[in-house]
């Protein structure tokens, strides 16, 4: 009996995506050397952050609603995401720490979500991000949002965020 995946049958879908989206984050911050922390009770639409420490004189942090998506409408610079209006308005406040929204795309099996051999473990597809800020107010229940494709969330960017609200800027 071929048995891949028996268990995963317990665990909702949409459970499933956060602890990807979760992992995946994790492990570009562990790439990128910042640390990572999360929120008890996600009130405020925050569910991870990203903070630095030691050497970094500022110390800087920046916290981050996650999502994950297995949509494949692409287009050639970027792709749409719904966001409840509570997330919208949440995350486009002014605060005193940096807030951005991280989507990741995975496929829509999630058989292929990852590969792993003896020399790689593969995470698939890609995780992008766009800070809200300053955005306008909305009268709708979920407002659709354009991520850039060109802005992707890996450890390069997330260093370059930090030095950016290190600086006194944004993300």
């Amino acid at each position: 009996m071929h048995r891949k995946y028996v268990y995963a049958l317990t665990v909702d879908l949409n459970q499933r995506k956060q602890a990807f989206s979760f992992a995946y984050a994790r492990a570009v911050a562990a790439i990128a050397g910042f640390t990572v922390f999360s929120s008890e009770v996600d009130d405020d639409s925050i569910d991870i952050g990203f903070a630095a420490g030691g050497l970094v004189p500022h110390r800087p942090h920046i916290e981050a609603q996650m999502k994950c998506s297995a949509d494949d409408a692409l287009r050639a610079e970027d792709f749409s995401f719904p966001l409840s209006i509570k997330n919208y308005d949440d995350l486009r406040a002014e605060t005193y720490v940096p807030r951005i929204l991280i989507v990741v795309r995975v496929p829509p099996a999630v058989s292929d979500w990852a590969d792993q051999t003896e020399d790689r473990l593969l995470l698939r597809h890609c995780a992008y991000w766009r800070s809200l800020r300053g955005e306008p107010d909305s009268l709708n229940a979920t407002v659709t949002l354009r991520l850039c494709r060109a802005q992707t969330f890996g450890p390069e960017a997330l260093d370059e965020m930090m030095a950016r609200v290190e600086a006194g800027g944004l993300p």
